[in-house]
């Protein structure tokens, strides 16, 4: 019985999407692209074409894995059981910090993209804060609002 929210974990994050994907692998393209249903071995009769990106994908993936655990390894167990209090928090924030690096860059594209009659509702959209009356006022500088006011 203990070994059963494991198990649900590893059929439905693992199990399932590969068989979906095996699904997916023989069906047919639509004509808009995309998958439509269908039985057809052509995707992998077209294997030979693909060749070279599948090296690749061979060669880089345990690259990229090995580079990783190289890195991570020594420096989990120099958080964990040599860094004193201080240098296990600024150890952290050196590590947490580069995930934060897309989310901002997308949020600052939007920005840039939005007109500026919208910014202000898109703001209030992505930035989820119930308790801010106004969340362009977090994004810009106080110089800025008063120079598009």
């Amino acid at each position: 019985m203990l070994v059963a929210p494991a198990g649900l974990f590893f059929f439905f994050l693992l199990i399932l999407p590969l068989i979906v994907v095996i699904i997916y692998s023989f069906g047919a393209r639509a004509e808009a692209g995309g998958y439509a249903p269908a039985f057809t071995f052509a995707n992998y009769a077209n294997l030979p074409a693909r060749g070279r990106a599948f090296f690749n994908t061979l060669t880089l993936a345990p690259f990229g894995t090995l580079l990783t655990a190289l890195f991570a390894y020594p420096l989990a167990y120099f958080l964990a059981v040599k860094a004193n209090e201080k240098q296990r928090t600024l150890l952290l924030v050196l590590v947490i910090v580069p995930f934060w690096t897309s989310q901002l860059l997308r949020y600052y594209a939007w920005i840039m993209i939005l007109p500026q009659h919208t910014r202000r509702r898109a703001h209030w959209r992505c930035l989820w804060f119930p308790a801010a009356h106004d969340p362009a006022d977090l994004c810009q500088p106080r110089e800025a609002r008063q120079a598009s006011a």
